[in-house]
């Protein structure tokens, strides 16, 4: 298999006060609304998350194999667990991702010579949980684990990136805190 999606939703929404993948948006759970995102571009979706907590979204749950390391172990996780080459990892709290946003960038992966490929803005912001990590990034990614290296933005560089240029942030934007959940859906 060449490409593979996984939604990251084994965080514990500290900012947030409440499980950011179970905000309802448009009358679904941000999950589901991802992960169908995700689905439609990669062809399928796995959750990294508690499956208990998720099972009910109607896709395969696998629980973290690291658990409370944050996003890294959900990277780590998917990598571990896939059989394609490439793979599509994308936080649960993105709400405006869109399919063709994703599909473009697994695109993008199939051509690029790095071992992952991620979105980065004008201004240099990089979205490492939203991007394509090539399987052969698994002992990388073991190894920021095991030396205690967890920001994905520090993890990512060591990966041998290839960078998409981003015209339009807004849907790689995610939801942390409240406010910013109630200027999203306030500003709809």
């Amino acid at each position: 298999m060449r490409h593979a999606g996984f939604v990251l939703a084994g965080g514990r929404s500290v900012r947030m006060g409440e499980d950011k993948a179970g905000l309802i948006l448009r009358g679904e759970p941000l999950i589901r609304r991802v992960a169908a995102e995700v689905s439609a571009a990669a062809g399928e979706t796995t959750i990294i998350g508690d499956p208990h907590r998720y099972q009910s979204a109607g896709y395969p749950v696998v629980a973290d194999l690291e658990p409370s390391r944050g996003p890294a172990s959900g990277l780590f996780t998917a990598l571990t667990i896939t059989d394609a080459d490439w793979n599509l990892v994308v936080a649960c709290d993105m709400p405006e991702i869109r399919r063709g946003d994703l599909s473009g960038l697994i695109r993008q992966a199939l051509d690029c010579s790095g071992g992952c490929l991620a979105p980065r803005e004008a201004n240099g912001r990089v979205h490492p949980l939203c991007a394509v990590y090539h399987r052969n990034c698994l002992p990388a990614v073991a190894a920021a684990l095991k030396h205690k290296i967890l920001k994905m933005q520090e993890i990512i560089l060591t990966l041998n990136p290839v960078f998409a240029a981003v015209t339009d942030p807004l849907p790689f934007q995610n939801m942390n805190t409240p406010e910013d959940w109630t200027r999203y859906t306030h500003g709809k």
